[in-house]
């Protein structure tokens, strides 16, 4: 293998302001840039031909690099208008002279690695393959492609960027390919098209031959701040095996302490007093004065540090100056040629760019704060906060709607608390200076948000609601389909909040339609759900129990029942007179109880799918953590369109149909639905409890102990499961017991949830037990 591609066309808007100016392969690298790296990679494993493919800023990259580098010979394609990763290769033929079925090798202009490409070389022709992804393992692969294979290490699917839930292998495609030359052929000319999205997909439904080779080596994808920062230390520490750092050793040290590692080349200038180290990276032409501190920081060329002056944990960036008695604290980064006044004091995590000159503090939503966590909600701050968090709100309210887009439609909804109501505004405020329509649905509850994302089809829906027995408030966000955004949606959020930040210029604020009291549309979709199999004189005087809760909701169920004629009595009345009694609460849902029998939400959900059988209904929408035991129930004659409970871009959901069965994502709306076949039958809950298949079933939340990460007990459990994540529709990892079934599902945070299925409840709260510990025994076994 003498030949090779390197992506180099990338801007590296992540990496900003590092990359103010200049593109993302040549970004600075203990003495070189990513791009020189990677090239003297090549040429020490025999690549003597290497063609770049280049796109922002191909000028600087081709003055940088030349044609010829470390004895390597190199021609470039500037693609004007982007190719996509693999676009390019209609062009490789030509300028790499490739001939028929030769091997070659691809690799991203923004990869670190110390990978064997020899022995990845020797695999792929031991196998006879087409295409040989090396493939490492990741402890976070939520922002990589997610590669399954079959013992041997055939490549069976491509889970990209997937969410945790679906993470069902921590092996992520690196962006390191070897390849035979007769894949070109598949490749449209002139047209944008991708290795992971289109062609290794095309290949696999082809039938051609994918393998993966897991390099255990050193892998780092240098696509944000946070992992170029990472990436430079771990280098500097020694941890890139066969990374070789060339240096003048730093000699005048008198009245001078460097504590190592450091990397401090000749022709730094640094005065007496100062203390370097550990964990510096200095670059050429730097000056640090005296009595200054540097500490876990990355200084690149002709920086200066004027005197008394102490940066931890920061980049700061070519020419910058730090005035006297500044101090910059960790993961700041400040941007090229700025310079900074006498006593400056930058806060954790701030950019400080040339555009704005100003601090720019990342803290509020950073992920590791667990403000991204679109399962629970985003976290928005205390009720006392508000005043300290309305202006991040308004950012935020504005970059959500630029991430849903121009002319599509965001609704908001608050419920009713004062600190909700608060933040509420602040973010309609920033919705309204944002691309897409805005919809104020005023005061309401969960199930009426989910509600109203679906019937008002709004492509964003925003929920604020104060957390029970807390002051925090969060914002919960649906799409159409009255689910999480996906992975993807959050990953555009992300980009558009620091847009957001950096570009706070005012717009003309857009005028915000305030809807109708939207419980009305809510009541009357339980009125249909209560006539769905009984007519109205069916509920005279029939009598009904609730449990004493105080919510909305139950509240609504009560009134439409009273409205048919119905009678609505205390749970001590009913209990006395013998009559079905109805509970619900947020936590555990709906169940209908009576006398010794009760059905909790599964079980009301099999008895009205029993009764949708005999109506002949063929068509159902489930989501994918379903019971199985609802297959049989249903029937092998009818049509099962199984989802994922959070949204994946690329899986197309059943929206017409998930509106059908709309009382399945609703518990008031099934508990409705219940009602109605209780009046139309006339029967007991003891009959319906003994008509249905014996089954239980249970969830349960498992906490990881600290330092564990979810990716090694995926790995060990994946060993001994049924099946693992192969699609975008599936979720979790499922586990075979001798008295039952068990899907295991990651979350967010050091959590993993547990549902389980079992011949009774009793059996599957064991089997969660079970579960639990091997998830922890799971969590203390080595990696190897």
């Amino acid at each position: 293998m003498k030949k090779a591609i390197i992506l180099a066309g990338g801007r590296g808007t992540r990496l900003a302001p590092i990359t103010d100016g200049i593109p993302k392969p040549l970004v600075p690298f203990l003495g070189k840039s990513l791009l020189e790296r990677i090239i003297e990679k090549l040429a020490r494993c025999g690549i003597d031909k290497i063609m770049i493919t280049t796109g922002y800023r191909s000028d600087m990259i081709r003055n940088k690099i030349g044609h010829n580098l470390f004895g390597a010979s190199i021609e470039y394609l500037e693609e004007k208008t982007p190719l996509g990763t693999a676009g390019g290769l209609v062009f490789s033929r030509e300028i790499l002279g490739l001939s028929e079925n030769e091997e070659f090798l691809v690799i991203s202009g923004d990869c670190v690695c110390d990978f064997d490409l020899l022995k990845a070389h020797e695999a792929h022709r031991s196998h006879g393959a087409d295409a040989t992804v090396i493939t490492s393992e990741c402890d976070d692969p939520l922002e990589y492609g997610v590669v399954l294979s079959k013992s041997g290490g055939l490549i069976t699917a491509f889970n990209e960027k997937p969410c945790w839930s679906q993470v069902g292998s921590c092996r992520v495609n690196t962006g390191v390919y070897i390849l035979s030359s007769k894949v070109i052929d598949l490749v449209p000319k002139n047209v944008p098209f991708d290795f992971s999205k289109d062609l290794f997909p095309l290949m696999l439904d082809m039938g051609m031959k994918l393998y993966e080779h897991n390099d255990r080596g050193y892998w780092c994808d240098v696509g944000n701040i946070e992992s170029y920062y990472k990436c430079c230390i771990d280098a500097l520490k020694g941890k890139i095996y066969d990374f070789p750092i060339e240096q003048k050793s730093f000699s005048d040290t008198s009245g001078i302490k460097i504590t190592p590692p450091c990397y401090i080349p000749h022709d730094v200038t640094i005065e007496k007093g100062a203390e370097i180290g550990p964990n510096v990276i200095l670059s050429s032409r730097c000056s640090v004065g005296k009595n200054c501190e540097i500490v876990g920081s990355i200084l690149h060329s002709g920086v200066r540090v004027c005197e008394n002056s102490r940066v931890e944990g920061a980049v700061i960036c070519e020419n910058a100056v730090i005035g006297k008695r500044s101090s910059i604290c960790g993961g700041s980064v400040i941007a090229k040629g700025i310079t900074l006044s006498e006593c400056s004091y930058i806060p954790s995590n701030s950019k400080v760019t040339k555009s704005t000159e100003k601090e720019e503090n990342a803290d509020f939503f950073s992920k590791k704060d667990g403000y991204f966590d679109f399962e629970q909600g985003l976290l928005l701050g205390q009720t006392d906060q508000f005043e300290t968090k309305e202006h991040e709100c308004v950012l935020l309210g504005k970059a959500l709607s630029d991430t849903v887009g121009k002319g599509t439609r965001t609704g908001i909804m608050h419920d009713g608390t004062e600190g909700a109501q608060a933040f509420s505004s602040a973010l309609a405020a920033g919705l309204e200076r944002g691309e897409s329509e805005i919809y104020d649905f005023g005061e309401g509850f969960e199930n009426l948000a989910k509600f109203q994302s679906v019937f008002f089809g709004a492509d964003c829906f925003v929920f604020t609601f104060k957390d029970d027995g807390s002051e925090r408030v969060f914002a919960r966000l649906l799409n159409r389909n009255g689910l999480a955004p996906s992975h993807d949606f959050e990953r555009r959020f992300s980009a558009a909040m620091q847009n957001a930040r950096s570009d706070e210029s005012e717009r003309m604020p857009k005028r915000r339609t305030v809807m109708a009291d939207s419980k009305n549309y809510y009541y009357c979709e339980i009125l249909d759900n209560l006539k769905a199999y009984a007519p109205e004189n069916t509920f005279s005087e029939r009598k009904l129990g609730f449990c004493d809760e105080s919510l909305v909701e139950t509240e609504l169920l009560k009134k439409a029942f009273c409205s048919l004629g119905g009678i609505c009595v205390s749970k001590k009345e009913a209990v006395e007179s013998s009559v079905p009694i109805v509970c619900y609460d947020h936590e555990n849902g709906v169940s209908i109880n009576q006398g010794n029998y009760s059905l909790d939400r599964y079980h009301v959900t099999a008895a009205i799918f029993a009764a949708e059988k005999k109506l002949g209904t063929k068509d159902y929408a489930l989501p994918y953590l379903s019971p199985g035991i609802y297959s049989s129930v249903i029937g092998h004659g009818a049509r099962v369109v199984y989802y994922p409970n959070h949204s994946v871009k690329r899986f197309a959901l059943p929206q017409q149909l998930m509106q059908s069965n709309r009382y399945l994502q609703d518990d008031i709306m099934l508990a409705a639905r219940f009602i109605s076949l209780l009046a139309k039958t006339g029967k007991n809950i003891s009959e319906f409890y003994f008509e249905q298949p014996l089954f239980g079933y249970r969830e349960k939340t498992v906490y990881l102990p600290d330092g564990v990460t979810k990716t090694l007990v995926i790995k060990n459990l994946s060993k001994n499961a049924d099946s693992v994540i192969g699609c975008d529709k599936c979720e979790g990892i499922r586990l075979s017991y001798p008295d039952g079934k068990v899907t295991v599902v990651p979350g967010k945070a050091q959590l993993f949830k547990i549902y389980s299925e079992s011949r009774n409840a009793e059996m599957a709260k064991e089997l969660c037990d079970v579960a639990q510990k091997d998830i922890l025994k799971a969590a203390e076994k080595n990696e190897n």
